[in-house]
């Protein structure tokens, strides 16, 4: 034992450098001092130790976010959890702690896909070269093995590459994106807007990005702005920013869901669902990952929709 530290003895030196460490090591884990463990109910622990491989320790850093409260994924290969519906909705005590990883249901990670049909009922989906279901990326991979399974040849399309389908922006659509037009939109002004468009002024409007008033009214969620836009003042839908992102990549970005405004566009220009933007990512790439199921419901219900020989002729018509 050494019980008066001195710098004189090796013992003594050895056990405050160790404990120097560890208090360290706590602190850069945002743990109290003296505390380097936290304490979860006997299975939960077992689960983690059955699945520590680095692919396991790798997707739960991914998962911690800075988030008061989330809830993270056991992962699905620990047996004793998977059997468990004890653990379901469990948060991890410690969830503002950085760092560690906070651990809930395994049915988050490689859950069943749902989707709702007409009377209420739920049905499992089938997704194509897809392990996390409800990812953000499930609801295109979904949207394509709906087309796919009517018309294989069918696939997406970079935007920019497509010839004579876009509108080609002139100087009277740059020189009327002026300051009062987009205040209108902002404000969903739609008398406003009436009154520009029948002083003859055009809201075709764009700036030299091709970012045009449409493209603002969708990203914003704007739904009744969009259709005054469309269906009175006679605003192409075809249009797109030198990004090569169109209205309903827009539309898909939208904070919140507004499955209006999708099936506004979807009843004017189906085709844009398979037009990808200059890296690559179709409309339903920019949804929100916490969204992907109510994007998936939404595809589920209109699937018939998608595939009639109308929409999948107009989108066979902009295949390269």
């Amino acid at each position: 034992m050494c019980s008066t530290p001195s710098p004189h003895n090796s013992s003594c030196r050895s056990r405050i450098t160790s404990d120097t460490m560890s208090k360290n090591r706590n602190l850069k884990r945002g743990l109290p001092v003296g505390q380097s463990f936290i304490a979860l109910p006997s299975d939960i622990a077992q689960a983690t130790k059955l699945n520590d491989e680095p692919a396991t320790k790798k997707l739960r850093q991914t998962l911690a976010n800075d988030a008061d409260e989330v809830t993270v994924q056991v992962p699905t290969s620990a047996p004793t959890l998977a059997r468990s519906a004890q653990t379901k909705g469990i948060r991890h005590i410690a969830s503002r702690i950085p760092n560690i990883p906070r651990i809930v249901s395994s049915d988050d990670v490689n859950p069943s896909p749902r989707s709702v049909s007409p009377d209420g009922v739920t049905s499992s989906i089938k997704l194509r070269n897809t392990s996390v279901a409800a990812g953000r990326t499930a609801p295109q991979r979904y949207l394509m093995s709906l087309i796919q399974s009517h018309a294989p040849a069918i696939d997406t399309v970079p935007a920019l590459s497509i010839k004579n389908y876009f509108l080609e922006y002139t100087e009277e659509h740059y020189e009327s994106y002026g300051a009062d037009a987009i205040a209108a939109i902002r404000a969903q002004d739609i008398d406003a807007l009436r009154k520009l468009h029948q002083s003859g002024r055009t809201l075709q409007s764009t700036n030299r990005f091709g970012e045009s008033l449409l493209h603002m009214a969708c990203r914003r969620g704007f739904t009744n702005v969009v259709r005054f836009l469309l269906t009175e003042a006679g605003v192409s839908l075809k249009v797109c920013d030198d990004m090569g992102r169109t209205a309903m990549h827009d539309a898909c970005w939208t904070c919140e869901p507004n499955i209006e405004l999708m099936d506004l566009l979807l009843s004017h220009c189906p085709e844009l669902l398979v037009m990808t933007d200059k890296r690559g990512s179709a409309p339903f790439e920019y949804i929100r990952g916490e969204h992907s199921i109510t994007w998936m419901k939404f595809l589920s219900l209109r699937k018939d929709l998608i595939r009639n020989e109308n929409n999948i002729a107009l989108m066979k018509s902009v295949q390269l």
